[in-house]
């Protein structure tokens, strides 16, 4: 943005400080530098029941839902980035990582966040049964191609909350569950 004549712009000063706190000893740039979302995820499934106060951890988790669409990836409400950090993008992958530990938190009980969720997870499959990472149909990209692992974590947390969705959802996740295991 420098070289386009706006390198007194806020955007552009921010985005240099950015730059110049993350390089790394050796000169390099880490590929993410806050993985909160993910690694929140992955620590609930690691505690179980074990963590304290496990509402407000929800409504925290829940509060990170993007509940607008994507200004890049034009991807609806409802999904979860890697992080609560501007920059992130709703993801396959933290969506679905993000239903498992509610489904932890919230001892199976339906929100409608996770509603929203299941809905989001449900746009992005790709026509061949299996989820990519950020966009349906790109498959430009390896990362927007079905991915197995991504879509084993889809139909996770399409199984676990299965029992408590509205008919019309379930019915919905019943159809994306028999495309995934296509």
């Amino acid at each position: 943005m420098s070289e386009a004549g706006f390198r007194d712009h806020v955007t552009t000063r921010r985005a240099a400080h950015f730059l110049a706190s993350t390089v790394r000893e050796d000169g390099s740039w880490p590929i993410d530098t806050d993985l909160a979302g993910w690694v929140t995820a992955l620590s609930v499934r690691a505690l179980g029941n074990d963590i304290p106060d496990k509402e407000q951890l929800a409504q925290m988790i829940r509060g990170n839902a993007f509940n607008y669409r994507h200004p890049f990836t034009g991807a609806q409400e409802g999904g979860w980035g890697w992080t609560d950090l501007s920059g992130s993008v709703p993801d396959a992958d933290d969506t679905s990582g993000t239903l498992v530990a509610l489904h932890t938190l919230q001892e199976g009980a339906y929100t409608p966040e996770i509603g929203k969720g299941i809905e989001w997870l449900l746009a992005l499959q790709n026509n061949d049964g299996g989820m990519p990472t950020f966009c349906k149909g790109w498959g430009k990209l390896p990362f927007d191609r079905s991915s197995a692992d991504i879509s084993a974590h889809a139909l996770r947390a399409f199984r676990l909350w299965y029992p408590v969705l509205p008919e019309g959802l379930q019915r919905k996740c019943r159809r994306s569950m028999a495309q995934l295991l296509t």
